[in-house]
């Protein structure tokens, strides 16, 4: 016997002898440390990445205007076009996260969302813009979520709900950064012209969003897959390398060193996959075709839970909670109220400035187009607004522990600039009720059904406009109050 099968057979032996550990157990014994903060600022870029993706057309827009000759039903469907592209992106991105895992769904979400991003930089036309923030949209869609699922998985309980409302925060400082980076950038009258290329401000200021999501794809390469993941696939040697992994980085101590040698068997199922012979039997042809059946059998399987009690109430209730429209306007609407102060001595209330919008239905030619470009005034505005939402995930994340979910969601409900706390508190509820093997898919769906709020919203909204002043808020209230109810 050589000393390397000697070995084997001590560490066999060791493993056989070993007392069989529960996840929530691992993870805890792994602690919160350096590792954590090092994935959660691998997540802040994705969670950049995608706010950055949703959001960017509402700067855009306001400068661009005249480059793309916009009319206002061509900018409900710029502020749209990335949340179709979500929506469609849905479900494909739910059945790779619970069948592949979450790292490789987010590191080729990210990645391929920064080629689109510097594909919409090259626009010259509105066409092109929409075509590539359609698959923008697409790209984003699972890595926002992935993130959250991941996120939660790398964390024991005593940690779960706090990391959810630090997911909170980052959302809503991402939604902070924009304007900064759109104040470093937009207000400067930028024209550059080339046979076959015209750049302007807008289109520096969409290719430095891309850098994001490209370093958010590369830094998840090095980060391991979720453990949780791991043990649902049966992989449990895996996931308690990759638990063993945290434990070394936060105690700054040798994987080795981790106390934990055996994990529960979650899926006993699964075992036969890694039987030597059944790994040979799929170098065959028919062994192929017959593991691809397998396979399709328990992506179907993993939804059949989602359509029975007490999941489907659970999932349909968060689904149609989720939605925003009016914010992504307010740039439209700042950078509007500033130009109508220039030019009128006093501004009676907001349908003065939405009469100026109105108007403008109908694209102009660029000679005559007036171009409105975003101050460093109005994008202070934008600023302001986002500055209130971080504050409110704040003062969450300092009393979720003492007044509970259900409380914080109620409070955070009578106030619309608190309203993605509660978004935020509804996905801390998912997490927390749905097993793994749905858990991707589930926060999923609901973020599509509330993308499809976003999507009809910004497609309404100029329509609303159109009819009168008070139509568009009268749709936004009716929207706020459904949520609540």
């Amino acid at each position: 016997m050589t000393l390397k099968q000697a070995t084997k057979n001590i560490v066999k032996i060791k493993e056989e002898e070993a007392e069989e550990t529960d996840f929530e157990t691992a993870i805890a014994i792994a602690g919160f440390g350096a590792f954590n903060i090092l994935l959660l600022s691998a997540a802040a870029l994705s969670i950049f990445a995608t706010l950055f993706s949703a959001t960017s057309m509402s700067f855009v827009i306001p400068t661009a205007e005249c480059d793309l000759q916009l009319d206002l039903n061509q900018k409900g469907l710029l502020n749209a076009i990335t949340y179709a592209g979500m929506i469609t992106g849905t479900i494909p991105w739910g059945f790779a996260a619970d069948t592949i895992g979450r790292k490789k769904v987010l590191i080729a979400g990210l990645l391929s969302n920064a080629v689109f991003v510097v594909c919409c930089s090259l626009s010259q036309n509105v066409t092109q813009l929409l075509t590539f923030k359609f698959f923008d949209g697409l790209a984003i869609c699972g890595p926002y979520a992935v993130t959250l699922t991941y996120l939660s998985e790398f964390h024991g309980l005593k940690y779960r709900r706090r990391i959810v409302m630090i997911f909170g925060i980052l959302t809503s400082i991402a939604v902070l950064i924009l304007p900064i980076i759109a104040y470093a950038v937009l207000p400067y009258q930028l024209d550059l012209k080339t046979d076959y290329i015209s750049i302007h401000s807008w289109n520096i200021f969409l290719l430095i969003t891309a850098v994001v999501p490209l370093l958010g794809g590369v830094l998840h390469i090095f980060c391991p897959q979720s453990p949780k993941y791991l043990m649902s696939q049966g992989r449990n040697s895996e996931a308690l390398k990759s638990i063993a992994i945290a434990y070394a980085i936060n105690r700054r101590s040798t994987i080795e060193s981790y106390p934990i040698k055996l994990l529960v068997d979650e899926a006993p199922e699964r075992k036969i996959r890694m039987n030597p012979e059944y790994k040979q039997n799929l170098k065959t042809l028919s062994g192929k075709r017959k593991e691809a059946i397998i396979r399709f059998r328990e992506k179907f399987d993993q939804l059949k839970p989602l359509f029975s009690k007490p999941y489907l109430p659970l999932a349909l209730h968060v689904c149609f909670t989720i939605h925003q429209s009016i914010r992504l306007w307010m740039p439209q609407l700042f950078v509007t109220v500033e130009k109508y102060e220039q030019e009128h001595e006093t501004m009676k209330d907001i349908c003065d400035v939405l009469d100026v919008v109105k108007n403008k239905t109908e694209p102009e030619e660029s000679s005559n187009c007036e171009e409105m470009y975003l101050t460093p005034e109005s994008l202070r505005n934008n600023m302001i607004v986002a500055a209130v939402s971080v504050v409110a995930f704040f003062i969450a994340f300092l009393i979720v522990n003492e007044t509970g979910l259900k409380c914080l969601t109620i409070i955070a409900c009578l106030y619309l600039a608190a309203m993605g706390v509660s978004v935020n508190n509804l996905l801390t509820i998912e997490v927390q009720l749905f097993p793994t093997i749905i858990r991707a898919i589930v926060i999923l769906m609901s973020m599509g059904f509330g993308r499809f709020g976003a999507l009809l919203g910004n497609i309404l909204f100029p329509y609303c406009v159109q009819i009168n002043c008070l139509a568009p808020f009268l749709f936004t209230a009716i929207m706020v109050f459904e949520s609540f109810a």
